[in-house]
């Protein structure tokens, strides 16, 4: 699957540093529309495991529910933008910087280099600044929350979603088509 993800993301020229800065200048749309493209077809294939493995399928996603836990909106604000602005700065993301130094992208060491050492630099701190990025509790998200959406099963929910997205790519691509790049 990593091998088809790395493919299909130097094949789009996704992972060239470039083509990211202009993806936050709006000037370019190739990586919106790949990354609608994967969410589109996680959808589709979500909702084919729900209707194929349903009792496996409804484990996972009450499993799921927790990933929340313990998050504040002040975390998820800078983690946000502390992300955003090293995307930026670096012409990268988490899931493309092995697909750089795979393709041999310049620079792209450095980028690793410097995301393991921040992964460092948050696991020695972690203790101490933990207590500042859970401000602004939330609550928890539970299925309970959801009761509105009861009446559907998953995949009515899901499959409309992956249309709407694979729709919203069509219209992407008719308004800034690749080839304009």
């Amino acid at each position: 699957m990593g091998l088809a993800f790395g493919a299909a993301m130097e094949r789009g020229k996704v992972t060239l540093p470039v083509v990211i800065r202009q993806q936050f200048l709006f000037e370019r749309f190739i990586m919106l529309k790949m990354f609608l493209s994967a969410a589109a077809s996680s959808a589709f294939w979500l909702a084919v495991l729900s209707l194929a493995a349903p009792t496996l399928f409804e484990r996972a996603r009450t499993e799921y529910m927790g990933c929340g836990k313990g998050k504040g909106l002040i975390g998820v604000a800078f983690g946000a933008a502390v992300l955003g602005a090293g995307m930026a700065i670096a012409g990268s993301c988490p899931g493309m910087v092995l697909v750089q130094v795979g393709s041999g992208v310049e620079n792209s060491g450095v980028t690793v280099a410097g995301g393991l050492a921040a992964a460092a630099l948050y696991g020695m701190t972690q203790p101490y600044i933990v207590p500042w990025l859970t401000g602004g509790m939330v609550c928890q998200v539970k299925a309970e929350d959801f009761k509105k959406l009861a009446g559907f099963k998953f995949y009515q929910l899901a499959l409309p979603l992956a249309a709407g997205m694979a729709g919203l790519i069509v219209l992407i691509e008719i308004l800034a088509p690749w080839t304009a790049s």
